[in-house]
């Protein structure tokens, strides 16, 4: 499958590299147009072990940065997760909390340029909302959030971004709309 990439992550063992097939594109863009959604962005695959608790992060949105439509990275503000396996159990948990975001650049030990936000506390932060992603959901990615992998099952979800950045409060009416 030449739309398929390993990466170096520990944590995310499978992405979708943007240049996969235009029909599965076209496909995928059609049914975001029909609920008059923006286009797709790109999808990732996360894969996390039994037991894994991931690192508290907040998501981050490259699309318009590889595309050359903005000179820096940007903090995502939704993603619409798609379990494949390994979801019953697991939980996705968001913190709240005064924060900052420092953006920091990387290189993955192939040498790949990589980019995350750093979450620097003015407070201490508290659980605040938590999920088992059973079924397909639309998430604030803009909150500080972590997942919990079930301790007997791997865990793999899709992570589909759209075009422009939409934010959970956006997503909500253009479906609402309808």
């Amino acid at each position: 499958m030449d739309y398929m990439r390993k990466t170096e992550s520990p944590t995310v063992t499978v992405a979708f590299h943007k240049d996969f097939p235009k029909s599965l594109v076209q496909k995928i863009n059609d049914d975001l147009s029909s609920h008059n959604l923006p286009l797709l962005a790109s999808i990732n695959a996360w894969k996390k072990h039994p037991g894994e608790v991931q690192s508290l992060h907040v998501d981050v949105y490259a699309w318009d940065k590889i595309n050359k439509k903005a000179n820096k990275f940007t903090p995502n503000k939704a993603a619409f997760n798609i379990p494949i396996c390994g979801t019953q159990g697991s939980r996705m948990v968001w913190y709240s909390g005064a924060h900052t975001l420092t953006e920091l650049e990387f290189l993955t030990r192939s040498g790949t340029r990589a980019v995350h936000f750093e979450i620097a506390w003015q407070e201490e932060y508290k659980e605040e909302d938590e999920l088992e992603l059973n079924t397909p959901f639309f998430v604030n990615t803009l909150k500080p959030h972590r997942v919990y992998a079930n301790p007997t099952d791997t865990r793999i979800l899709a992570s589909v971004r759209l075009q422009g950045n939409p934010s959970l409060q956006e997503v909500y009416d253009i479906l609402h709309k309808q």
